[in-house]
């Protein structure tokens, strides 16, 4: 028998013109079988006595944008994004608070402005990672789009940008990066999340 849940999740994708075969790989993720998932579906289309009559005819094409994920979470935002950046952060940690000071000790603290940037770096990584790992993973967390995708590219290639930030002798390429790259990244991550945000 299925769970009420489900059969109310279907009969809303498929109000909102969303096609049969989305909807079934939607259940199958979160772990339906498929005699329960034809019984969901008899649940909700009402058997013709006509020909013609009781079809279902969406006033607008299905587009498939994004995918309700009932139950079980298989979102990126639910644990790639959150893994991603504490793993991340966890090296940015390691290099900044060990190898970092250490050269920065042994320095007599004349790298003190290399430092100081690095740490403003750090509380940049810091904001981002509070903002994704629990601000939007939260929002996004029961929901898949196909914005995800190039939302995690864009986080990889910034988080690459800050650790390039940490690590000695390439830490003026770094520096550069930010510079040149931090309003185009910020602008086009921006408008996804804005867009994502629109989905959900």
């Amino acid at each position: 028998m299925i769970d009420e849940k489900f059969v109310g999740y279907i009969r809303n994708q498929l109000a909102a013109g969303i096609a049969k075969e989305d909807i079934r790989k939607a259940l199958v993720i979160n772990g339906l079988s498929e005699q329960d998932i034809a019984e969901g579906f008899a649940a909700v289309t009402p058997t013709p006595s006509a020909p013609g009559a009781g079809l279902y005819t969406p006033s607008q094409p299905a587009a498939v944008t994004q995918t309700m994920v009932v139950g079980k979470s298989t979102s990126l935002w639910a644990k790639s994004i959150p893994r991603t950046n504490k793993g991340f952060m966890g090296i940015a940690l390691v290099l900044v608070f060990g190898l970092d000071l250490v050269i920065l000790i042994s320095s007599g603290f004349s790298l003190m402005p290399f430092w100081i940037e690095m740490l403003t770096v750090l509380g940049v990584f810091v904001f981002f990672l509070l903002l994704e790992n629990y601000v939007l993973s939260k929002k996004f967390s029961n929901t898949r789009s196909a914005l995800d995708q190039w939302i995690l590219g864009l986080i990889v290639a910034r988080n690459l940008i800050f650790l390039l930030n940490f690590i000695p002798l390439i830490q003026l390429l770094g520096m550069m990066l930010n510079i040149y790259a931090a309003a185009p990244f910020f602008i086009v991550y921006t408008i996804l999340v804005f867009y994502r945000s629109k989905q959900s």
